[in-house]
């Protein structure tokens, strides 16, 4: 699936026209009579002694309850659905009135109903297992009822808060950001005043001491009860947790409500309330209950945002963010003299600020318009090195997940997202030691496999650079050759294909390696081949995604464009469990160019290592770009596409440097824009020669034109200033390849977009690139709106429903380290099947929500939810590799540039040590 080149396109209209048969037909599911556990998760952090804020929430009818503040006067209340079951597969045992539903055309799922009724899909050749509906048996997602003023009481109340159950189902991952597993925290209770004994400031300008609002904790009697609060005004957010297929073409919806009461008066810090707010079961509505304690200085609140990876205590940026946008009730302001504070585990304070204004909700972030819909704050911290584990708080709103400064947390995300890879990996079975998670071997010739060669192109079709089906193309070419070592390569997404672009992950491997050796050569991946290869482990993985290539090269080095299955997956099945023909594209230009660029670069990376493997791989590369040649030549023009040219370039240029030709050279200096000194590195349907010009930068002078080289750097830095620029004018600090861009798909706000970034300040050292990368990496590491980081395993809270085949059928979760596309803009990049389906669950309307708040985590969902390995995954371990690898920064660099100011003033105007901020 994916969105390699324009192949998604005819997927997404067919998709388009077979889901909106489903609009208007998903019927109310009946509420649970269900008495939910009373449960709430509080700001627990592992291993630590954060106090937790105690909250009983009693659920009728499925919901789970809890509460958060937002300013004095404004209480969210967060309401959660069970989960839906999700069907299993079970061994098929035909019985009366079974009555299978035969496909009507390639791909369609097998139905099988009993007695009249839908009970799943038949999976594999021999039809040998059933594949069960899901199940919802919560309340269903229609939400009026909530919306009523009258319908909440809040009252303050002498009792205590009620049990608490930590980490209930659907509720946040209890995952350390380092990704151990939680420990439980060492006390339920207040943890009372916190000794600095032993502490140091960590900068000049920071504020240590213990925590001056602790004495709220301090076991005085609560205040006596009083009058209800007023409630002004309820506005209200919903947003659909999971998809349940309880039919062919039928959805459940568990689902999420926040609502946000605006009360007449603050609420009052150590004050316990009790909230009565609505419910429904069977249909009638009914009241529930829930009791709180208000305390601001400790609770965490959605609204306080920071990476829950952290960072390295030399990061020249450190920055957290406040914002609210409260759905029907829009945008919320906060005062703009508001104090915020960084603390430890014992409640000790290590920096003190002001909340900054960053972007107005009507301030443009790009040529566009502005994407989140609401007033942005930034809380500037990037003074603080002292190594630990911190909670960002603001005053009268709330505390922050917790997130670590520490000298390995890029080496955490890193490792995260190369396990994505391993995840991803076909023709090889997963599970210990290098992943508990298990999968079968799919797709391999020894399990009886067969991939037969067909005539068809990629780079002809719509899933390389053509119009054509790939699907019918590969199916009308197909011939009787069976390729008995045509397996291995990653799976694309929620699909089976292994594609030549799944290439350009493996350049951004080798690039790390090539400016990192030493670091490159000491990092550990769980991988099989880490026991016993004489290689750095990352050329191990970029070994296993291109041999998959070498092995479909023919004896004139032509290379394929790789392998396809004749249709999209049939819902049910597995990858291991493929029921459908499976094929290789034929050799074309554009593929043998782009393998060829990619082995002459792994030939190069192995000498030092493996002579004989890279002799193999020399000979490989130069036999696949010689035969592209020949075509490219013999075709005179014919297929003059700007893809397959930038493919020649790079080709020419990669085999310069493996061979020191100087034919190569001149191919590549016939082919370059850099002859035009004002050339951009990327233009829209005209060229992309980034990778290009960062290679040619590099060169010994020696080995290049000097004029070239210069003006490849030149636009190397133009497109890293644009981003830079791009960076500073967004909110929270994230860019794009191109201020153009639109943001969703392949595009989108999932992986961070940073390689410009980082590869201007591989060339000058500028620490105001690194500043921008590491700004820019914020927001798929959790500070965004959603409070989410965008990379399973990875955080506190990450997308618990990518669509992800294998591991949504195996019912086990899902494994770390996929990054998913993220949120999607649906006026640039118009999904109306898709926000059609989400809005039978949504409230306000998907296509109202704010951009970088439209993350929906629904696994049918694939313009949010789907993922591939080179446009999220690579991207996102290339840059986390890059902060991983860097060298430190001793002393550290000048100031941050315009946009990233600091938030805290000179230790001479500062606050007084231990004082309030």
């Amino acid at each position: 699936m994916g969105s390699d080149g324009v192949g998604c396109e005819r997927w997404r209209g067919e998709m388009m026209g077979r889901w909106m048969g489903l609009l208007g037909r998903v019927g109310r599911v009946g509420r649970s009579r269900w008495l939910w556990a009373v449960v709430l998760v509080g700001p627990a952090v592992a291993g630590g002694s954060w106090a937790l804020q105690a909250m009983t929430a009693r659920a009728i009818g499925g919901w789970t309850a809890s509460t958060y503040g937002v300013l004095p006067d404004v209480l969210v209340l967060r309401l959660v659905s069970p989960p839906a079951v999700r069907g299993q597969q079970v061994v098929y045992r035909p019985g009366l009135g079974d009555r299978v539903a035969e496909p009507q055309k390639p791909g369609d799922p097998v139905w099988l109903s009993r007695w009249g009724q839908t009970v799943g899909a038949l999976v594999g050749r021999d039809r040998a297992l059933l594949y069960e509906l899901d199940r919802y048996d919560g309340p269903a997602a229609t939400a009026d009822f909530l919306d009523e003023l009258t319908a909440y009481r809040l009252v303050p109340t002498a009792e205590g808060p009620g049990p608490l159950t930590l980490w209930p189902e659907g509720g946040d991952r209890p995952e350390d950001p380092a990704g151990a597993a939680a420990e439980p925290p060492e006390s339920l209770g207040r943890s009372g005043e916190a000794s600095a004994e032993g502490k140091s400031n960590s900068n000049p300008n920071s504020n240590s001491g213990p925590d001056p609002d602790s004495d709220s904790d301090s076991g005085s009697a609560p205040a006596p009860p009083g009058p209800p609060l007023a409630i002004r005004a309820v506005y209200r957010k919903s947003m659909p947790t999971d998809s349940a297929r309880i039919g062919p073409w039928s959805f459940a919806w568990p689902v999420e409500h926040r609502i946000y009461l605006k009360l007449g008066e603050p609420l009052q810090p150590g004050q316990t309330y009790r909230l009565r707010y609505p419910t429904a079961t069977e249909g009638e509505e009914t009241q529930a209950e829930i009791t709180f304690r208000y305390d601001p200085r400790r609770d965490r609140s959605e609204a306080v945002r920071v990476s829950q990876l952290g960072f390295r205590p030399d990061d020249p940026l450190k920055v957290g963010y406040l914002s609210e946008w409260a759905g029907s009730g829009g945008g919320l302001s906060f005062p703009t003299d508001l104090s915020f504070w960084v603390k430890d585990r014992d409640h000790v304070r290590h920096w003190n600020g002001k909340i900054q204004l960053a972007k107005g909700a009507d301030q443009a972030e790009d040529p566009y318009r502005n994407y989140t819909g609401t007033p942005v704050y930034r809380m500037d911290f990037s003074g603080l090195d002292r190594p630990g584990r911190y909670r960002l708080c603001v005053e009268t709103v709330g505390c922050s997940f917790e997130f670590e400064i520490g000298d390995r947390v890029w080496e955490t995300a890193f490792g995260t997202a190369m396990q994505g890879f391993l995840h991803q990996r076909s023709g090889i079975a997963l599970g210990p030691p290098q992943t508990p998670w298990r999968r079968p071997r799919p797709f391999h010739p020894e399990d009886g496999v067969q991939v037969y060669q067909s005539t068809a192109r990629l780079m002809d079709v719509d899933m390389g650079l053509g119009k054509t089906s790939a699907f019918e193309a590969l199916v009308a070419g197909k011939t009787d050759e069976v390729l008995p070592d045509a397996w291995g390569g990653y799976f694309d997404a929620g699909d089976w294909d292994r594609r030549i672009q799944h290439l350009d992950a493996a350049h951004l491997l080798m690039e790390l390696v090539e400016l990192f050796p030493d670091w490159a050569s000491q990092t550990v991946l769980a991988i099989p081949e880490a026991q016993g290869s004489p290689l750095p482990d990352l050329v191990d993985e970029v070994l296993w995604g291109v041999d998959l290539f070498r092995r479909l090269q023919k004896p004139d080095g032509g290379v394929g464009g790789g392998i396809e299955s004749a249709e999209h997956p049939r819902h049910g099945e597995a990858s291991w469990q493929e029921s459908q023909m499976v094929l290789a594209y034929g050799p074309d230009p554009w593929s043998s160019y782009g393998y060829g660029a990619a082995a002459a670069r792994v030939a190069r990376l192995l000498e030092p290592y493996d002579r004989e493997l890279a002799a193999t791989y020399r000979t490989s590369a130069l036999g696949a770009i010689a035969w592209a040649e020949g075509e490219w030549q013999r075709a005179k023009g014919q297929f003059d596409h700007h893809g397959v040219r930038d493919r020649r370039n790079l080709a020419a240029l990669l085999a310069y440097q493996l061979t020191g030709e100087e034919s190569w050279h001149d191919i590549f200096k016939e082919t370059t824009v850099f002859a035009n000194k004002d050339a951009p590195t990327y233009e829209w349907q005209s060229h992309d020669q980034r990778l290009a010009a960062f290679l040619y930068a590099q060169l010994p002078r020696d080995r290049a034109d000097e004029t070239l080289q210069k003006q490849a750097r030149a636009a190397l830095l133009r497109e890293a200033d644009t981003a830079l620029a791009q960076g500073q004018r967004t909110a929270f600090g994230w860019t794009k390849r191109h201020p153009y861009d639109p943001v969703g798909w392949g595009m989108g706000l999932g992986a961070p977009r940073a390689e410009a970034l980082l590869r201007a300040h591989a060339l000058t050292g500028d620490v105001n690139y690194l500043t921008g990368a590491i700004a820019a990496a914020q927001f798929s590491l959790g500070a965004n709106p959603n409070n989410t980081t965008y990379t399973t395993g990875l955080g506190w809270r990450s997308p618990r429903n990518p669509l992800a085949i294998d591991w949504r059928i195996l019912g086990r979760g899902v494994p770390p380290g996929i990054t998913v596309y993220g949120p999607l803009d649906t006026q640039k990049m118009p999904q109306d099947w898709a926000t059609d389906l989400l809005a039978q669950a949504t409230f306000p309307p998907p296509k109202t929500w704010p951009v970088a708040e439209a993350f929906f985590d629904v696994y049918f969902i694939p313009a949010i939810n789907e993922y591939t390995l080179h446009e999220t995954i690579a991207p996102s371990a290339y840059t986390w590799g890059y902060l991983a690898g860097r060298a430190a920064m001793v002393p550290k660099g000048p100031e941050p540039p315009d946009g990233f100011e600091r938030a805290i003033p000179p230790a001479a105007d500062g606050p007084e040590p231990g004082g309030p901020p």
